[in-house]
């Protein structure tokens, strides 16, 4: 630090003219101090990208404010002050980004698994609705009323007029010609629907 610097900012000429934004003051402080506000602000973001950030907007911050100071130590309590708060204050914005980040991320990935099983799950049940459209007329009924439209066995034989009895043989008949025509996955998705209705 050179020595007139060291006297000026002793001086309590230097620091009036430092509140009115005079940019001979601001550049004396700014030579004398801001490399050891970049090292202490170092070492608290890790950074020099981060830490030469920092320093350089808790500076311009001290040009723009009218901020009066009483001797060189009070005006080195602010500046340390000032860059230490503003380290703080970039840690919480990184570590908040990163959640942001995952927290995206997992949404994202979460939201693009939801869409491809929908889109799965609609295609299967195409292909379920097609292959029941293709049995023998009366167990077609009996599958549409008792595994889609979620009837029990005593209502589809009300609605059908038949025995509980035959709507039992109707349903078995027809998933066995099911079980041949559907895949797994096909054949699973038509027994859940009968699982969701009780």
């Amino acid at each position: 630090m050179a020595e007139k610097d060291h006297i000026a900012t002793n001086n309590p000429e230097f620091f009036a003219n430092l509140a009115k934004g005079d940019e001979q003051a601001f550049g004396i402080v700014f030579k004398i101090y801001y490399a050891i506000m970049f090292q202490f602000a170092k070492k608290f973001v890790g950074s020099d990208t981060e830490a030469e950030d920092v320093t350089e907007n808790v500076f311009l911050k001290l040009l723009e404010e009218d901020t009066h100071f009483n001797d060189a130590t009070h005006l080195k309590a602010y500046l340390f002050r000032a860059v230490r708060h503003a380290c703080l204050n970039a840690r919480k914005m990184a570590v908040r980004k990163t959640h942001r980040d995952r927290a995206f991320a997992t949404w994202d990935a979460n939201e693009e698994h939801d869409y491809l099983a929908q889109l799965a799950r609609a295609e299967a049940m195409l292909q379920l609705r097609q292959a029941v459209a293709n049995l023998p007329t009366q167990a077609k009924k009996v599958i549409t009323l008792t595994y889609f439209e979620g009837m029990t066995n005593q209502e589809a034989a009300d609605a059908l007029e038949l025995s509980v009895q035959t709507i039992k043989n109707q349903k078995l008949r027809a998933l066995s010609l099911l079980r041949t025509r559907l895949t797994d996955e096909q054949f699973l998705l038509l027994l859940s629907l009968a699982a969701l209705n009780y």
